[in-house]
């Protein structure tokens, strides 16, 4: 017998994004690390076992190895991924003073007063970046909210035929993500 209720895929997916998106994104990045962290202690012990032809791990130390592996993969995936963040903010501030100097003559136009000729400077694109680099950082979970709202809101209408109301569902699953970005952060500091 058929079921008179289909579950879409993507609805499921775009709903998990549109309204809890920074967790699902945080324990994603959590879940990699531990995984890839337990995968390479693996291939680290066998690689041990190729170079010391007469060493056999026991089953000790291949659970020991796998945990201490996770462990360091956990840690080093959330370092690596705030690393890629202020990489992110800092070559797409500097791209964007680039550009629009280019454009505009940003950088001129912005010269004098308390700035004196710094904005004309080569060195000004890179402080910029710099900022940019350290704003992204100390924005990540906002940035990251609004992000996957996005996604969530349009993977919800391109299969439902809501493209107008997809402003509308953006702004739903921005407003709950940060209302649930409050809620666990209260708790944690209580």
């Amino acid at each position: 017998m058929d079921s008179p209720i289909t579950l879409d895929p993507n609805l499921c997916i775009g709903l998990i994004l549109l309204v809890s998106g920074w967790l699902a994104i945080d324990l994603a990045i959590k879940i990699l690390g531990l995984c890839l962290g337990g995968a390479g202690a693996m291939l680290a012990l066998d690689l041990l076992t190729l170079t010391i032809p007469d060493f056999r791990p026991e089953l000790w130390m291949i659970v020991l190895a796998g945990i201490v592996g996770m462990a360091i993969g956990y840690f080093l995936v959330q370092k690596i991924f705030r690393l890629l963040l202020f990489i992110v903010g800092f070559l797409t501030s500097v791209v964007t003073v680039v550009r629009m100097d280019e454009a505009f003559n940003f950088c001129e136009r912005i010269s004098g007063g308390w700035w004196g000729n710094f904005p004309e400077s080569q060195w000004f694109p890179v402080v910029a970046g710099l900022v940019g680099g350290v704003v992204l950082m100390f924005l990540e979970k906002h940035l990251l909210i609004v992000l996957t709202a996005v996604a969530g809101a349009t993977i919800i209408v391109q299969g439902n035929s809501l493209q107008e109301k997809w402003l509308t569902i953006t702004l739903v699953g921005v407003a709950i993500q940060f209302l649930l970005y409050r809620f666990i952060t209260k708790r944690k500091k209580a």
